[in-house]
């Protein structure tokens, strides 16, 4: 069952072209900054921070009732207004933080899902260099991959979700 405004996330792998899953295109034309930013309409597929956050208190041209936010610490890191970013925060229903730290960030969020370092998961890397396979070594309790977080998330969300598990999906990417 589709959720109206419930796309504004990343595609995998994090862009708008020729990914194996995107957004529909009703969805594309709504991502926040779409029209201002040629960064984000032509090659990421996600939403512009500043403009979210101005959303969030604007409620222009819908409302943001939740936040899921993964490896970014927008007090501490990436935000430029810090205190602007915690009123926002707090100002929504639901915030999800996936991270691999307990950031200042995580620390405000209803939800706070503990993600494997590198040394924790399978996974490939194909940016900026030659395809590299990347081996888990050690298992953590409790500690899943972005992936695999973001893959059990589909599958809930996308009744037809193709992959049941993270090497499928390697396998379908390579």
């Amino acid at each position: 069952m589709p959720l109206p405004g419930a796309y504004d996330v990343v595609t995998y792998p994090y862009h708008s072209g020729g990914s194996i899953l995107s957004l529909p295109p009703d969805v594309i034309e709504k991502r926040i900054g779409m029209h201002d930013y040629g960064a984000i309409k032509d090659f990421r597929a996600w939403a512009q921070p500043e403009k979210v956050l101005e959303q969030i208190f604007s409620g222009d041209p819908y409302e943001i009732k939740g936040m899921w936010i993964q490896t970014a610490n927008p007090i501490a890191c990436t935000g430029m207004e810090p205190k602007k970013w915690r009123d926002a925060i707090k100002k929504l229903n639901l915030t999800v933080c996936v991270d691999l730290f307990m950031t200042p960030t995580a620390m405000l969020c209803d939800v706070i899902l503990p993600a494997a370092t590198f040394l924790e998961k399978d996974s490939l890397k194909a940016w900026w260099v030659p395809l590299q396979a990347i081996k888990k070594v050690v298992e953590v309790e409790d500690c899943k991959s972005d992936i695999e977080i973001n893959l059990e998330f589909c599958k809930r969300f996308m009744k037809d979700f193709p992959y049941d598990n993270v090497h499928e999906l390697f396998d379908t990417l390579l």
